[in-house]
């Protein structure tokens, strides 16, 4: 929230900074405080996340799953069982090798788009992939 108002405080933001960017305002625009809470002392260790985590309400992204893991072997498995190569492979895709090593290494996520177009360049289809993979998720499961 952003209030105005013609007398000029320490932290305001002098108009004439804001040329150029649509905003119209009397002679200073000064940014609204923001109040923090202070959260009671938790033992997160016990929740399997950490303390930042908890604070801002997030959980562990997708990435760094058990889940994503296996989605990530798989991949590279199915690859490497056909003698592809992450070069050979990226040149067949719309990104190249840089990001399909990204991608196995977990540091770029893949979507079902771009699941399919890996799958079909390596002569998978992706439904079978999926099936496979579901099928290593649930001997983790039990």
């Amino acid at each position: 929230m952003i209030t105005a108002d013609n007398e000029p405080r320490p932290g305001d933001i002098p108009v004439s900074d804001l040329a150029g960017t649509g905003l119209h305002a009397p002679s200073v625009v000064r940014p609204a405080k923001i109040a923090v809470r202070q959260l009671p002392a938790l033992d997160y260790a016990i929740l399997d996340y950490s303390e930042l985590e908890c604070i801002i309400g997030m959980m562990r992204k997708s990435t760094h799953t058990k889940e994503y893991s296996i989605f990530l072997q798989l991949l590279i498995e199915t690859r490497q069982k056909r003698g592809i190569t992450q070069v050979q492979l990226g040149r067949e895709l719309p990104f190249e090798q840089p990001a399909l090593s990204k991608i196995e290494h977990g540091e770029r996520r893949v979507d079902i788009v771009e699941l399919k177009m890996i799958c079909e360049k390596m002569g998978v289809r992706l439904s079978d992939f999926a099936k496979e993979l579901e099928r290593r998720m649930a001997r983790t499961d039990g």
